[in-house]
Formats: C-alpha cells, sequence, structure tokens
C-alpha cells in the first residue's frame, strides 16, 4: 500500500498514463549484476522495458533473489537524459518500511524477557496505551484502553487512512490520533492507517530512547549487511550513491514536471526507508530463510496473518490478508508475502515465496502501477503459472486507472447527481468566502481568491501539511459553485503549475455553512478519502486576525509556522523581551519621578494641615486599633519573650486571623447589581472575621513548619508591620506574591469598568487576554525580572488565561483553562493566597490550602515549587558516552543556561545532543536549547514532574495517590538558580501601579481608536 507523506498524492496512484518517453542510448552501468536467475532471459528482459515504457516510467530497478543466487539490473533513468539507474542507485521504498517497524517491534519483544530489559512483559498482546500514556489516546475510550501492538499493525484499529491529516513528528502523530474519527469498531475491518505505523516508530523510540533509524541500523541493518540503506534524506544524498530523481508524468502534453524530495514526516515508523534493490535482495534472502537477527518466533509472529483484506483478489487464489507489516496470499498454490510502497512520486513492490527462495525486488520513480506487474510476471514465470491461467494484470491496472481517470473527470455528476436547475446562487459574494479555517485533526486551511484566469476562483490551500516549504507538493483546490453553499473542490498537481495540467488528481465535495450574522463560519470538505458518504470535515474560521493568532502562539510556545531556525525564533524572542523591559523600566522612572513630585506636593500641604488637626491626632491615636501589633514579638528583640516555642507535639496558637487578606473562594462571584468593590469587601469581612481559619480546615495550624518557628514568627510580624504601612483600603495578607497578583487584578478590573467593558456582552478572549499580558509582563520585569525569561519559555500563557478566568469567570474563560490549572473542590470552597492557584499540580494546591494557607512563608514554599518542578530524561540522550539511565532536569536549570552571556558564535550555531559533558549542558545555551526542547518543556506543565528534594523539605505535601515524584538521579549544574518572591506591597508601588495601568491602558485605548480611524 502506499504512504503519502503529503495528502496530494492520496489519489495518484489511479493516473492513467498514454504517450512515450524519449530515451537516449543507456550507459553500460545499468546492466545486470549478479549470477542469472533460471526465470531470466531475454523474454523478460525485453518484457521489462516495455512496461517501463508503457506505464512512462522514467527509471525502474529490479532485483531477483533465487536461492543463493542474486541478480539486479536497472532500467531507464534515475535523472532524465542524464543519469542511468544502476542495481545500487537509491529510491524512497514508501511502505514497505513497515515490515522493518515491525521486525524492530519483535527484537524488543525477544528482549523483554532478559533481566537488564527497560520493558518487561512486552508482546504483542500489550496494549498501545500501557507503554506510550497521555501520547496515545484515541477518539474512543474502548479503543484507547485495549488497542493492542499487534491490533496497530494489522490494521485493524478501526481507525481509516486519514492520509491528509498532518504531523511534524512521531509524538506528534500519535497524539494527533485522537482529534481523528474513527470509521469502524476496533478488530473488525481492515482499514489501512499510516499514523498507527507512525505510532508504532514512536514506541520504539520511547522504549529504546534511540532514533528509530539508528534503532534500524544499529539491530536490523548492519547485522542484515544493508550498508546502503537509509532512513533520512541528508543520510542518503551524503552517501555518495546516487538517489533517483522522482517525476510526475503530465498525460495531457507527455511531460516531466520534476519534483525536489523531502525530509522526513512524523510517520517514519511507516514510510521513510530510503535504499536500493541489492539491498533489499538481502534483506528478503534474510526473510526467506528466518534467519538473524529477527528470531525464528519473530519471524513466525510478523507472517502470521490476523486481518482479512479480502475474500478475493487477482493475480491470486483464496482471501488476502495482513500479517505484520505483510500482506499475504496463495499465487500459483505457494504461499506469497509482498507489500507495495510509495511516497510521492516513488513506487515500490516486494514479493517472496519463501518455500521457493524466491523474491522479487522492483523500484521506480514516478507513480504508476509497473513495479506490481513486473513483479507478479516474475514469480508467475518462476511457478511455471501458464499464461493463460494468468490474469492479464498489466490490462487489469490500465483499466482501474481509466476509470478512476473517468471519474475524476465526471466526479461533478457523481457527487452532486441531483442538482437543482437552475442551481442556486451561493448564499453570499464569492469574496466573502476568502478567510483562514481550522481543524484540530487536519490543521489549517485558507481560502483566497485567484483571479489570474480572469475568472474568479477560490484557491484552497493546505498550509497545516508542510508549509509554504511544500508548496510545489500542495494542490491548489480550486472551488467551482454547484448550488447554494454546496461546491466542487478539484485539486491538480505541481501547485501554480497545475494550470498546464488538465486532469485533477482529487475531487472532493466542498460546502460552506454560513451563521446568522451572515458570514462564514465553517467551510466542509471531503478530506477523509473513505469512499462513498463519508462524512466531511468541517473547518472553523479562525477567530483571530493572523498577526493575533500568531502572538498567541508565540506566547503558548506553540511552532512557528515560518522556517526561521529555534535560535533565531528564541533570539527575536529575547530581542522583544528586552525591548519591552527597557519601555518598562522607562515607564516606571517616569512614575517614580511624578510620584516625587506628589510627594513633595504633599509634605509642603501637611505642614498646613498638622498644626489645625492635632486634637483630631490625638483622638485617633487613642482610638486605633491595635489588633494588628505583634505582642509577643519585636523584631528589635535580641530573644523571644513569649510563651515557649511549640515542641514536636504542641500545636501552634493561631494568631489574629484579621491581618490576613485571602482570596475569597473562587465559587463565589459578586451579584447582580453588586459592585465589584462591594464584593470584595463583603468578601474579606466574611473571611477575616474573629473565628479563627482552622474551625474551617481543621489541619490548618497542625503542621510544624519547617523553617522553624522563630523565622516563623518574623515573616508574620513582619506581614502584619506591611499591612499597618499600607492604606486601610489595601489590606494585605501573608502573601506579598498573592497581594501584588490581587491588586494589580483589582486595579486592571476598575480600569476596564472605567474604560466601558462589559463582561456579560460576550467579548472576545483577545480582548481580556491583552490587557492580562500586559499588566503581569508589568508585574514580572518591575518586580520579577529574574523570572521573566522563565515564564516566556514555559506557557506563560497558561497564567494568562487562569487570571483572566479569575477576572471573568465565566463558561468561555474556564474553557480556556490548561487541565492542570483548573481549580479543585477545595479551591473553590476555601479562603488561600491567590498564588498557591499558580501551581500546575492540583494535588499541591490542595495540601498547601489545607496546610498553609496562613503560613506567612506560603511565597517562598512557591518558590521552592517552582523551582522543583523537572522532567525525566534519558541521560544518554543528553551527555555523551553517559549511562542509560534515567535522570530528571529542573526547567530552572535550563533556562538559567539559555540566559547565560556569551560569544556570538554560539548564539548563532544550532547545538545537537548529547552534549560532550555536564558542565557544557549547563553553561552552554546553545546545548541548554536543545535539551529544553527536546525534553518537551516549551511546552509547559503536561511534562512537568516534581522534584523528590522538594517533598524531602515539605513531606506533609505529599500525596501518595498522586504521585508527582519524579524517578531517577538528578542531573545538574554545581550551582542552581533560587527564585525569589516580590517584596511586601507598600503605597509606592500601589501607586506606580495604578499610575501604569491608566497610562498604558489610555495609550491602548488611543492607539485602538487612530488605527480604527
Amino acid at each position: 500500500m502506499k504512504h503519502f507523506r503529503f495528502p496530494i498524492v492520496a489519489l495518484w496512484a489511479t493516473q492513467a498514463f498514454g504517450q512515450d518517453i524519449a530515451q537516449r542510448p543507456l550507459h553500460e552501468e545499468n546492466q545486470a549484476v549478479g549470477d542469472v536467475p533460471r526465470v531470466v532471459s531475454k523474454d523478460l528482459d525485453e518484457f521489462i522495458e516495455r512496461i517501463r515504457e508503457e506505464w512512462h516510467a522514467p527509471g525502474l530497478a529490479v532485483a531477483i533473489v533465487d536461492g543463493n543466487n542474486t541478480w539486479a539490473k536497472g532500467y531507464g533513468y534515475a535523472v532524465l537524459n542524464s543519469t542511468p539507474v544502476t542495481p545500487h542507485t537509491l529510491y524512497y521504498t514508501g511502505s514497505t518500511t513497515k515490515s522493518f517497524t515491525a521486525a524492530g517491534i519483535s527484537l524488543l519483544i525477544d528482549n523483554a524477557s532478559a533481566t537488564s530489559s527497560v520493558y518487561p512483559g512486552l508482546s504483542w498482546k500489550t496494549p498501545v496505551s500501557h507503554i506510550l500514556r497521555d501520547d496515545f489516546v484515541l477518539s474512543d475510550e474502548w479503543a484507547t484502553a485495549h488497542i493492542t501492538l499487534e491490533d496497530a499493525m494489522s490494521h485493524r484499529t478501526g481507525y481509516p487512512s486519514h492520509d491528509l491529516a498532518p504531523a511534524a513528528t512521531a509524538q506528534g502523530t500519535t497524539r494527533l490520533l485522537r482529534h481523528l474519527p474513527m470509521a469502524a469498531e476496533p478488530r473488525t475491518t481492515f482499514l489501512y492507517n499510516n499514523k498507527m505505523f507512525g505510532a508504532m516508530g514512536h514506541l520504539i523510540e520511547v522504549l529504546t530512547g534511540s532514533w528509530l533509524g539508528d534503532f534500524f541500523r544499529e539491530y536490523l541493518w548492519e547485522p542484515m549487511g544493508m550498508n546502503e540503506t537509509f532512513f533520512s534524506l541528508r543520510d542518503a544524498e551524503q552517501s555518495g550513491l546516487v538517489l533517483a530523481k522522482e517525476y510526475y508524468y503530465n498525460p495531457d502534453d507527455g511531460s516531466y514536471l520534476q519534483l525536489p524530495h523531502e525530509p522526513s514526516s512524523g510517520e517514519e515508523g511507516a514510510g521513510s526507508i530510503v535504499s536500493n534493490v541489492l539491498d533489499y535482495a538481502k534483506y528478503l534472502r534474510i526473510m526467506m530463510t528466518e534467519s538473524a537477527p529477527i528470531s525464528k518466533p519473530g519471524h513466525r509472529e510478523v507472517k502470521t496473518p490476523r486481518t482479512l483484506v479480502a475474500p478475493a483478489m487477482e493475480p491470486f487464489t483464496g482471501p488476502v490478508s495482513y500479517a505484520l507489516g505483510w500482506y499475504t496470499a496463495i499465487l500459483g498454490g505457494e504461499q506469497v508475502y509482498f507489500h507495495s510502497g510509495g511516497v510521492n512520486m516513488f513506487i515500490s513492490m516486494m514479493m517472496m515465496i519463501p518455500s521457493q527462495q524466491i523474491g522479487v525486488i522492483v523500484f521506480t520513480n514516478t507513480d504508476v502501477k509497473a513495479p506490481q506487474v513486473v513483479a507478479t510476471h516474475i514469480l508467475s514465470e518462476h511457478l511455471g503459472i501458464p499464461k493463460d491461467k494468468r490474469p492479464d494484470m498489466n490490462k487489469q491496472y490500465k483499466d482501474r486507472k481509466k476509470a478512476e481517470l473517468e471519474h475524476l473527470q465526471a466526479c461533478a455528476s457523481e457527487l452532486y447527481p441531483s442538482l437543482p436547475a437552475p442551481p442556486l446562487l451561493p448564499t453570499l459574494p464569492i469574496p466573502d468566502h476568502v478567510g483562514e479555517f481550522h481543524n484540530t485533526g487536519f490543521g489549517t486551511l485558507q481560502v483566497v481568491l485567484d483571479c489570474s484566469n480572469s475568472v474568479v476562483k477560490c484557491e484552497l490551500r493546505v498550509l497545516g501539511m508542510g508549509g509554504e516549504a511544500f508548496a510545489h507538493l500542495a494542490p491548489m483546490i480550486y472551488l467551482e459553485p454547484m448550488s447554494g453553499n454546496h461546491w466542487l473542490g478539484r485539486g491538480y498537481m505541481g501547485g501554480k503549475k497545475a494550470q498546464t495540467v488538465g486532469i485533477p488528481i482529487l475531487c472532493v465535495p466542498v460546502e460552506f455553512k454560513v451563521n446568522i450574522l451572515g458570514k462564514v463560519s465553517q467551510i466542509g470538505v471531503g478530506l477523509r478519502l473513505e469512499g462513498g458518504d463519508a462524512p466531511l470535515v468541517w473547518f472553523d474560521r479562525q477567530a483571530f486576525r493572523r498577526r493575533q493568532a500568531e502572538r498567541m502562539r508565540e506566547l503558548s510556545s506553540r511552532v512557528n509556522t515560518d522556517q526561521k531556525s529555534d535560535n533565531e525564533r528564541i533570539e527575536e524572542l529575547q530581542r522583544e523581551n528586552r525591548q519591552l523591559r527597557a519601555q518598562l523600566v522607562d515607564v516606571q522612572a517616569r512614575m517614580s519621578r511624578l510620584l516625587a513630585n506628589i510627594q513633595g506636593l504633599s509634605d509642603s500641604v501637611s505642614k498646613t494641615l498638622n498644626d489645625t488637626g492635632s486634637q483630631d491626632s490625638k483622638v485617633s491615636e487613642e482610638t486605633e486599633d491595635h489588633t494588628l501589633q505583634p505582642s509577643t514579638y519585636d523584631k528589635k528583640q535580641t530573644c523571644y519573650g513569649g510563651p515557649p516555642f511549640p515542641g514536636p507535639s504542641m500545636q501552634l496558637e493561631p494568631f489574629d486571623t484579621s491581618s490576613l487578606n485571602f482570596d475569597p473562594p473562587l465559587a463565589h462571584h459578586p451579584g447582580p447589581g453588586q459592585s465589584d468593590d462591594a464584593f470584595l469587601s463583603s468578601e474579606l469581612i466574611n473571611v477575616t472575621g474573629t473565628s479563627p481559619l482552622y474551625t474551617q480546615i481543621p489541619n490548618i495550624w497542625s503542621f510544624e513548619y519547617q523553617t522553624g518557628i522563630e523565622p516563623y514568627l518574623t515573616a508574620m510580624a513582619a506581614s502584619q508591620e506591611s499591612s499597618m504601612a499600607l492604606s486601610k483600603d489595601m489590606p494585605i495578607s501573608n502573601s506579598p506574591f498573592s497581594d501584588h497578583i490581587k491588586l494589580l487584578q483589582h486595579l486592571l478590573k476598575s480600569k476596564l469598568a472605567a474604560n466601558g467593558f462589559n463582561p456579560d456582552s460576550q467579548p472576545s478572549m483577545q480582548s481580556i487576554y491583552q490587557p492580562v499580558l500586559m499588566v503581569l509582563s508589568m508585574f514580572n520585569s518591575m518586580t520579577r525580572p529574574d523570572v521573566m525569561a522563565w515564564y516566556a519559555k514555559t506557557r506563560f500563557f497558561h497564567i494568562i488565561e487562569l487570571t483572566a478566568w479569575q477576572l471573568y469567570p465565566s463558561p468561555a474563560t474556564f474553557q480556556k483553562l490548561h487541565q492542570r490549572y483548573r481549580p479543585t473542590d477545595t479551591q473553590l470552597k476555601h479562603p488561600h493566597p491567590r498564588v498557591i492557584d499558580w501551581i500546575p499540580f492540583p494535588s499541591i494546591r490542595d495540601r498547601l490550602i489545607e496546610l498553609h494557607a496562613a503560613n506567612p512563608l506560603i511565597d517562598q514554599i512557591f518558590c521552592d515549587a517552582v523551582s522543583g518542578y523537572v522532567v525525566e530524561a534519558v541521560m544518554s540522550e543528553l551527555i555523551s558516552d553517559a549511562p542509560q539511565i534515567t535522570v530528571y532536569v529542573r526547567v530552572t536549570d535550563l533556562i538559567a543556561a539559555m540566559s547565560l552571556s556569551s560569544g556570538a558564535g554560539d548564539n548563532d550555531t544550532p547545538a545537537s545532543l548529547p552534549a560532550p559533558d555536564i558542565t557544557t549542558l549547563f553553561s552552554s545555551p546553545s546545548h541548554a536549547r536543545a535539551a529544553f526542547k527536546q525534553l518537551n518543556m516549551d511546552k509547559g506543565a503536561s511534562y512537568y514532574k516534581i522534584d523528590p528534594a522538594f517533598y524531602a523539605k515539605y513531606p506533609e505535601l505529599y500525596d501518595q495517590s498522586n504521585d508527582l515524584t519524579a524517578n531517577g538521579v538528578p542531573l545538574k549544574p554545581r550551582s542552581q538558580k533560587v527564585l525569589t518572591y516580590p517584596k511586601p506591597l507598600d503605597d509606592s508601588m500601589v501607586e506606580t501601579y495604578r499610575s501604569f495601568i491608566d497610562f498604558s491602558m489610555d495609550a491602548t485605548s488611543t492607539i485602538s481608536s487612530t488605527t480604527a480611524s
């Protein structure tokens, strides 16, 4: 079966061809090598050349394995009119890769019983989700839990091909499956699916810690002597061997369109091998003799039929079945194993009959059926099947091509057999259909107008399947209105060059949906390619302008669609951060000068007021509430003069909770007609009343704080003293971090309300996120500059979403929350410092609320938790010559290394892993960046675990039922960065925040108004 890296080739195998190719005399290099099997004759040689010419194949390579003899020969050209095909010419071999993936997993299963195995108990019956876990989630819950290795490799998962759904990596391919629909119940129907073999390649990489190509070379190709086989385009091009060019034949004028080679996609386990017929001859001999490196049980398993493909299929007699990476059937009374392959224009066919020790390999460099015709003919000749008893496969394939071509040319009447006369006009004018549309599984489509032929046509370009770098492969799907909002999409080969090709390669139904506002909201395209009445794939119109969408993706660390390198993107982000910080520092300096002027004016006025208000001051002093004063501890004292320190079994006495300004429970929101300030005041009264907080949560005072009683009381006294220093309308809590957050949210919400922002009018997420981003960026830059880079690189957008939901709780803002940041019942029911909400581990948040909500050192615990975010890895993947053991790396350590100043050369030169040593990993920004990305740290908290050292310091936060502890040993630099938390609020900082928000929001409104004008 054909493996399609790009969707455009989905129907190329159906094209017919009708004109000859002019050839120069061939060079001697393409003549035969090896001993001559008895099936080889002059007639066979002429037959192969005739088939090549009939199918307009530029070149053809053939190898025959007959017992101990191997014969191979090249026909035609690897590069048209210049380089002949030889037995050493390299071709992409497409889906024949699947048999190697199955063989590789058989090696892992054989090794599973070894004492040193890292995957004990692995078998063909092992559910894939037991190994890949969160990566392997399907669209059906039962299938997720039960689909096994043999299910995935025998095409019985219930998933159709979905070849048009893009993914750039093996892990990305695997994780994409959750967004793709199934077409049948598992284990009931043969449905060919490349993505499952892509997931199997990912599984091998997960279990071995090696790139799939390295695994194949070390454990399969080198033991088999396949020294001219490669797994990447770069390795093949650097081998010194000729890599055949691939050509698209245009039957309109008999010309050939050369296509550039493409790099590997995310389905490497399905079809990424580059090899020649000589190496594949070695492979077939191993498979027929059941020799090493594959074990006898491994040979037996990969050849055992699992799924019925068809009850009958010529040229075979009886049913055709699928094993693991191999088809199997009966030909001339003998069991035959075979598999075809195709990547764009490269087509391959391998067939073998182990009982006869005969095998055939045929490769070509254009999308035709010549390899199948030649391979079947050679085996039939070897078996002595009379010609009058053989089906004419050459004629059958041509008839199928002709029928499929007729379908493509007449697809309008087949897809829309009952159109009204005259057809209905589209609901909207043609230009109103232009826009970007997105589907989670199939990526992004862009509808644009093309008037190049003086006829307005909508040009549908698939940007999500390789991007502009592969525009030569992406078909332009021209839309022709059929009736109303129903359209016909015709795809042509070669992008803009499609205008020279009259025959489409793709013909699909297309439908637009118009919403109640009279705007196009969705486009449905027939991209599932299941035939019959398969549902359309629906793409939603993008919610934001392209520039805004790119900015959001950048903030959430998604992969950019441009062709910049990782280092270029990182440097661009760092440059923007430096510019932003410079602007913020300038604003802060201006605000400070303004405050100094105001303070001077205040001092001059206060002298007059002091003389007239002395009596009022005395009264005020007499009636002042002293409950906030620390009665038993004075930071100026040299010793503690209060009650005895609590011992191991003594509970701490509760201090006056009126000094604590906890956030109200998250489940409470302002009622109808209640202002935000009134709501805030009422909630503070509920929380900071005279009743001790421990009556709400019994265990809150029972913990003996790890830092000791004296630092605890020092922090408590400082917290209460800071509270007294602030204006009475700004009470503070035991968490300065939370006070800053809450103050900023309060000021921002008030300013938005003053500017006319109405959350009840269903505003766009962008109108909420932009001001939140501005405020939080300013907060980090002013108070915690050492973490500006931290949040910029580790999904800071999750915190923006959380803050937006806290400001305007609604179903829309809640749905945007990352799963790990969604509030628990404890958060919703119990007051707590807001900084706790920033921790992406629900169990730790709950225990912090239960045990540390009133701890004056809660900010230190938070910083310790953030410093303890780690990601597990295999040491040998990060450090050269290191043992293959599990280690864990702190996110902050790599962030610190990435932020180190260094020479321009290090910043400009991408580094590859493993690093030469541990010191280099944590001192070289380029190596740190490579590790940061390889460990998926740029994708945020989904991959994080907790450093065991954090639980050693705070054992009460450990939850055995939800173990977040990292496994392995720590991999760390000599010194580790310590995160700091902001200083307590003071009046100066409050006014700075207020002035900055007023200035920034007013400036933003002015700019927006000017832009609109």
